[in-house]
């Protein structure tokens, strides 16, 4: 006879195990988050984070800033242009005096390795190209304009967040994508496995592979250990476990399998703290035959997805020798006529399923918003312009009715020139860095801060602050002595000294008083206010002063000399006194429905007034940061205002 006392004591000993058990991880769980708040606290004290009205965040220093975007209603709009057989305008030319500010450069071609050095026709003289006064000036145009921000990548960006600080939102919205947590709690990749396949121009597929085809190894399963405590114990742990490490990233061919190593975590595995923190899985994919592929279930893939995943391999030129990339790999059907072995992640949001691709199961994905949507939204006629369009041109509509000419040099050629100077590798824009591209607050949290699945707007024109440098020592590059120095790296210049002279000239054709006043308004500065163009701006290099000086064509006296006795059509110069600018102020401040006199007055305005000030933005902090803190994301770069209130 059964004892029904005995399932009972049976039962209740198992459910007294499990509340203990549930009433450990409990306080294990409390003393994780007790921990991560203090370890944020504290990187918050390091960081040099503010609290204000509830909100903690690190304050970003950057050799840049921003000049914000016009909101949705302040939007300048003109219609199209005269016709250039329509001499109804102004023609004529603005003479520029152009002297350096700070030493200044502007890169001529020059193979890798090479001392960079001055832009010039000849080999010996320097100039300044023309192509980069009009991007320095149509770019001010359109800002002081209030015209459409169109000069900007568009793309949708890639991310990867698994080591962001514990309170990031992107953080959280990656693990929820890309992983889920198994019975005991412990995240887990979603990612499947499958084989990616090229079967045509622009044709792209991933086929899910069986349990059989793909699965998961790892140290522990080919050498019958339980658990972490096991391999420590194991003689020969340090080597198992830099066997892995040795492969990085790749896909060998062993019989009829591919083994993949996906990478690793620690480089090199020499002593027992290395184990814990070292990469211990890898996988293996069967090598399929056509057939076996065929009777696969079969995703096939939008080509702007593909399109998308290799523009961020792009982005980072230095992944196509650290990563797999899947695409090429794929145009490899020699090695792999059926299939690169690759991992997938099927993903529904608002109704609408995305498919996401890599060679880890933990891989970049896309944001779910390319940047164009965090740019105002254009309302626009048909025929419709914004002032800098109809200035400078627009394609297939009309030509552009300004013309730059190269600047020369007026100053001796014998001294201009300052040594040959090794300075810090520059790379390009990093717009991944959502904390420092779209608008965020200093009042933010770190769980708060915006990235690119936000409705949230990009801060707006990039550019550089001035900075007060008089010779190579102050941009000079250090080599670090704990770093080994890459020859391959050297980035060597001659810039041109400061206090040099160009001279340079703007040739304009048919503009309307108010498009010419443009031109000037971005030539003719508020005091204490230059321009910044050329290379090495990060490092405080070209800081310029422009004397702009204007001649308008008299067109009925040079008609009347066409028909001369010596039958020459000679220009006919007169120096205009008509305030253009004034025009031009008038004009917008109409446009955008301002009460201001001066545009200057404007709170974008004021902006650029600090970025353009050599006095005022000299003394802010521009030292680059450090590359932690790009890596998590949780520093503010504060508007140039912010910066000037916080010195005063």
């Amino acid at each position: 006879m059964n004892n029904p006392f005995g399932d009972f004591f049976a039962n209740n000993g198992t459910n007294k195990q499990k509340e203990i058990a549930k009433r450990n991880n409990q306080e294990k769980q409390t003393k994780e988050k007790a921990q991560e708040k203090a370890n944020f606290n504290n990187h918050k004290k390091q960081s040099g984070g503010t609290k204000s009205e509830g909100g903690i965040v690190g304050k970003a220093t950057a050799s840049y800033n921003f000049i914000p975007l016009n909101h949705k209603n302040e939007f300048a709009k003109f219609k199209k242009p005269d016709d250039f057989d329509n001499f109804n305008g102004i023609s004529g030319e603005i003479n520029l005096t152009i002297t350096t500010k700070t030493p200044f450069f502007i890169g001529d071609e020059q193979k890798q390795g090479e001392v960079k050095k001055f832009f010039s026709i000849d080999g010996v003289t320097p100039k300044i190209p023309g192509s980069n006064l009009r991007g320095m000036i149509r770019n001010l145009v359109e800002i002081v304009s209030y015209g459409k921000f169109e000069n900007t990548n568009l793309t949708t960006f890639y991310y990867r967040n698994m080591a962001g600080k514990g309170e990031s939102t992107l953080k959280a919205e990656y693990a929820r994508i890309m992983s889920s947590k198994d019975k005991d709690g412990v995240p887990r990749p979603n990612a499947k496995f499958g084989y990616f396949v090229k079967e045509g121009e622009r044709k792209y597929a991933i086929y899910k592979a069986t349990k059989e085809q793909a699965y998961k190894c790892s140290i522990y399963k080919d050498n019958h250990l339980k658990g972490l405590s096991e391999l420590e114990k194991h003689p020969n742990a340090l080597k198992l476990c830099q066997e892995i490490a040795d492969k990085s990233m790749e896909i060998n061919l062993v019989g009829d399998k591919y083994i993949v190593y996906t990478g690793v975590t620690t480089a090199k595995i020499n002593h027992s703290k290395n184990i814990k923190s070292a990469k211990k899985t890898y996988f293996k994919f069967k090598k399929l035959s056509k057939d076996e592929l065929k009777a696969l279930d079969k995703i096939s893939l939008d080509y702007e997805l593909i399109e998308l995943y290799e523009a961020d391999n792009k982005r980072q030129p230095q992944r196509d020798k650290k990563f797999l990339n899947l695409v090429k790999l794929a145009n490899d059907y020699e090695k792999y006529p059926n299939g690169v072995p690759c991992f997938f992640v099927e993903h529904e949001r608002a109704g609408i399923k995305y498919v996401f691709f890599g060679h880890t199961p933990y891989f970049r994905i896309p944001y779910f918003k390319s940047v164009k949507e965090h740019i105002p939204e254009y309302e626009f006629g048909e025929n419709d312009f914004d002032l800098t369009e109809c200035i400078f041109g627009k394609e297939s509509e009309f030509a552009s009715r300004v013309f730059f000419e190269d600047a020369n040099l007026t100053s001796d050629l014998k001294d201009i020139f300052q040594k040959e100077t090794r300075t810090q590798n520059l790379q390009g824009p990093k717009p991944t860095s959502y904390n420092m591209y779209l608008e965020n607050s200093l009042k933010s949290k770190v769980s708060s801060v915006k990235h690119y699945n936000d409705d949230v707007m990009l801060r707006g024109y990039k550019m550089y602050h001035h900075k007060d440098i008089k010779n190579e020592k102050d941009y000079e590059f250090i080599p670090d002595q704990q770093r080994p120095d890459n020859e391959k790296m050297k980035n060597v210049i001659r810039a041109i000294k400061s206090g040099v002279n160009f001279k340079g000239k703007i040739r304009f054709s048919n503009l309307k008083d108010y498009e010419l006043g443009a031109l000037m308004f971005v030539l003719n500065l508020p005091k204490n206010c230059f321009h910044k163009f050329g290379g090495a701006k990060p490092l405080g290099l070209g800081s310029v002063e422009i004397n702009a000086k204007l001649s308008v064509y008299d067109i009925t006296k040079s008609y009347e000399n066409l028909f001369s006795d010596n039958g020459i059509c000679e220009l006919s110069l007169i120096n205009e006194q008509k305030d253009y600018i004034k025009a031009f102020e008038s004009k917008i401040l109409e446009q955008i429905g301002s009460k201001n006199n001066s545009l200057w007055e404007e709170p974008r305005l004021k902006e650029l007034e600090i970025m353009l000030n050599y006095e005022k933005s000299k003394n802010i902090d521009i030292r680059y940061m450090d590359i932690n803190d790009f890596k998590h994301k949780d520093k503010v770069l504060p508007l140039p205002s912010e910066l000037i209130t916080k010195q005063g």
